[in-house]
C-alpha cells in the first residue's frame, strides 16, 4: 500500500466531507440523503485507485474508515472555532441581522 497516495486520497475525502458538511444548502441535501459522507469516502478510494493502479476490498476499507476518521477531526477543528453546523451559519448570519435580533444568539446552543 503506498502511503503516500493513501494520506492524499483519504485528506481529500475528508475535505471534501467536511466541505459537504458544513456548506448550507449542501448540507441541506447531505442531512436529506447521507450523500456526503457516502461519495467522499467512495471518492476517496476512487482517487488512491487512480493514483496507484490496484485496490483491495482491505485498502478500500482501510481508505474509507481513514477518511472518516480525518473527517471527524477536521469537523472537530471547525467546531472549536465556531465555523461548523449551525454555530459557523449564525455566525456567518451576524453580519447581515440588525444588533437587536443577535442579541439572544450567544444563548443558543449550536
Amino acid at each position: 500500500m503506498n502511503t503516500k497516495n493513501l494520506w492524499i486520497a483519504a485528506l481529500s475525502g475528508a475535505v471534501l466531507t467536511t466541505l459537504v458538511s458544513n456548506l448550507p444548502l449542501i448540507g441541506f441535501v447531505n442531512c436529506l440523503l447521507c450523500a456526503g459522507f457516502w461519495g467522499s469516502a467512495i471518492f476517496a478510494v476512487w482517487l488512491y485507485r487512480r493514483l496507484n493502479g490496484a485496490l483491495t476490498v482491505g485498502q478500500g476499507v482501510r481508505i474509507g474508515a481513514l477518511t472518516g476518521l480525518l473527517a471527524g477531526v477536521l469537523g472537530l477543528i471547525l467546531s472549536l472555532v465556531g465555523l461548523a453546523g449551525a454555530q459557523g451559519f449564525l455566525n456567518g448570519a451576524r453580519q447581515f441581522l440588525p444588533a437587536d435580533a443577535t442579541q439572544g444568539m450567544n444563548d443558543i446552543p449550536a
